[in-house]
Parts: structure tokens; sequence; C-alpha cells
């Protein structure tokens, strides 16, 4: 907008008849007109902007939604006797609290989203799976170039993540509790796309 005003008033002053030229504009008629057609052109760019902005809402909360159920298929599985290991880590206020490898990818999954959407370098040392040699070695690996190849995107990384520790953990099972886990993972990435797409 600087820049069109700049050279609006460069023109002014440079170019011959230009000063009789831009007193034809001034007319009330044709100012209301461009003003009323600006005004339409900015309700409908924030119109649409709003729109979108819910729908990516949305979309984080189907995500988040997907992940919950992940790990609180997890969960039951544990009240029903399976095994799992559990981490012990800090909070960072002294304390400390319990957690599993997959509560660790999936809640790093709302960032890696966020902070992609955003353009950001993501930094996987302050992510929550960072806080696992284990896990973070595989995002690493994962994302990392390898025989000339590039890595792959941070959130596929941790799907496929995800991925195989629902597979370590669902050893054994029912193949149609093992399908209501994958289909959890299918909604998640149905949710990342709509995300970026409508971003």
């Amino acid at each position: 907008m600087v820049a069109i005003c700049a050279g609006l008033v460069g023109m002014y002053r440079e170019v011959e008849e230009a000063p009789e030229t831009f007193a034809k504009f001034n007319s009330p008629s044709a100012i209301s007109a461009i003003s009323t057609f600006a005004g339409f052109l900015l309700v409908t760019r924030q119109g649409t902007n709003l729109a979108n902005n819910a729908k990516i809402i949305g979309e984080f909360g189907n995500l988040s939604g997907s992940l919950i159920n992940i790990c609180l298929f997890l969960k039951s599985q544990i009240s029903s006797g399976k095994g799992v290991e559990f981490l012990t880590l800090s909070d960072g206020n002294g304390g400390f609290f319990q957690t599993t490898r997959i509560g660790l990818v999936c809640s790093s999954v709302m960032y890696v989203v966020k902070f992609s959407g955003r353009g950001t370098t993501i930094v996987p040392e302050g992510l929550p799976l960072g806080q696992d040699t284990r896990l973070l070695k595989s995002y690493n690996t994962l994302t990392g170039p390898s025989n000339g190849s590039p890595g792959m995107s941070p959130f596929s990384a941790c799907v496929l993540i995800i991925g195989e520790l629902v597979d370590e953990f669902q050893l054994g099972e029912k193949a149609s509790e093992y399908a209501v886990l994958f289909g959890q993972l299918n909604a998640v990435t149905a949710a990342e796309g709509s995300i970026g797409g409508t971003a």
C-alpha cells in the first residue's frame, strides 16, 4: 500500500498533466463506488479467512481427538493386564510423572502440525518425544537424509513411529482391535491433510 501511494505521489509530481487527470477522480460518486467495492472485497476476504480459521480449528479438534483415542485404547489395554513400559520423566518443577512412548509421540504430533503450518523449524529435542533417547533416535533417523534421498517429513515420521509402537503393542491381539487403532491413525493423517490444505 505504501509503495502504491509513493508511486502515485511520484506520478503526480513528475508526469505532465497528471494533476489534471487526478482532478477527474475527485468525484464523490466515483469515490463512493470505489470505497464500496473495496469494502466488499475486504469483508469477503475476512469472511473467507474466518471460515478457513474455523475449519482449521475444527480439524485440530479432530486431530487431537484421534490421538487421545489411541492413548485411551492403550490405557484400557494396560488396565486389562497388557504390559507396557512406563517412562518416569522430570516435570521441570522438581517432580516426576509417568508416561509411555506412544503418549510422548502422540503429544508431539500436535506440535509438529502447528510448527509445520507456521513454517517454523522443528527442533526434535524440544518435542515431547525428545525426552526419550529411543524415540529421538528413531525420529532423527526417519527425518534425516539417507542414500541420497531426503528424509521423511516430521509429521510422517511421527505417524510411522506411532504405527511401529502400536504394532509392537498389538502383538497377539485381535485383528479387529488392531484395525480400530490404525483407523485412528488414518483419521490423524486425514485431519493433518485438511489442516495443511486449508492453510
